[in-house]
Formats: structure tokens, C-alpha cells, sequence
């Protein structure tokens, strides 16, 4: 079981990946913030 919140792996599309990634990046940075 993959427990990605995402499907960047199982795409295709370089811009759905890219997207992915950015949107896993700002949700660490806000969680990061909030912690802080």
C-alpha cells in the first residue's frame, strides 16, 4: 500500500508531477510554520 497523499508517482504528465510536488512542498512549509 502506497500511502502517498498524491499521484505524482502514477502519472505521466511532467506538469501534474510538478504540480504535486510543489503542493507537498507548500503543505510542509505551512505545517512547519504553524508548528513553529
Amino acid at each position: 500500500m502506497v500511502s502517498s497523499p498524491c499521484l505524482c508517482h502514477y502519472t505521466t504528465n511532467d506538469i501534474h508531477k510538478i504540480l504535486c510536488h510543489v503542493l507537498l512542498i507548500v503543505l510542509i512549509e505551512l505545517l512547519c510554520i504553524t508548528i513553529h
